[in-house]
C-alpha cells in the first residue's frame, strides 16, 4: 500500500501537476482547540469551520477570481 511518506506527497504533487494552490494544513488553528472541535477532538464543530473557512479563503479566492474571467 502507499506509505506514510508517500502519502504526505501526494497533495503536493497534485497541486503542481494541476497547478493550483496547497492549503498546507485543512485544521490549522481549529486541531487540538476544544473551543472549536466536537467532541471527538478531530471534527471542527460551527466556530471551528468558519476558523477553517476564513484559513482557506487566501487560497480559494484567486482561484474564484480567475474563473470568474473566463
Amino acid at each position: 500500500g502507499l506509505g506514510t511518506d508517500a502519502f504526505h506527497h501526494v497533495f503536493p504533487e497534485v497541486a503542481s501537476r494541476v497547478q493550483v494552490p496547497l492549503m498546507p494544513f485543512l485544521m490549522a488553528g481549529a486541531l487540538g482547540n476544544s473551543p472549536l472541535v466536537q467532541r471527538d477532538g478531530l471534527h471542527p464543530n460551527e466556530a471551528g469551520a468558519r476558523v477553517i473557512a476564513t484559513n482557506m479563503w487566501p487560497y480559494l479566492e484567486p482561484l474564484l477570481r480567475t474563473a470568474s474571467r473566463r
